[in-house]
């Protein structure tokens, strides 16, 4: 897993999580994402948030049991054509749950820089 605590307001990001074939269904994905969100409520962050494939039908139902919502679509994320949903789990920090609110998607290009990757 790779993580980090970064922007304005103050977020947790999944840069990257992989767990090997023979370990899935384990529980291990679960265990990294609590630690993260721990980590993230430790920093004072508002909310974790991750990118997943809009073909990954695994991985969007993971994070969607897991307490994260479809924030929006990234048109063209991954390049011309592959799309990302961005996902949003709110912490404690955001007692209103505004960072889960769906917003109106948006192409790559429009993401904040340090936003990317």
């Amino acid at each position: 897993m790779l993580g980090k605590s970064e922007g304005v307001p103050l977020r947790g990001h999944v840069s990257a999580i992989a767990i090997h074939p023979k370990y899935r269904g384990k529980g291990y994905a679960r265990k990294m994402m609590k630690k993260l969100e721990k980590a993230a409520i430790a920093d004072s962050c508002l909310f974790v948030d991750l990118y997943v494939d809009v073909r990954n039908k695994g991985a969007l139902a993971f994070y969607e049991r897991i307490g994260y919502k479809h924030y929006r679509k990234v048109i063209n994320y991954y390049g011309e054509g592959d799309h990302a949903i961005d996902m949003h789990k709110a912490l404690p920090a955001d007692r209103r749950k505004t960072s889960e609110l769906r917003a109106q998607d948006i192409e790559r290009e429009e993401l904040p820089r340090w936003n990317i990757f």
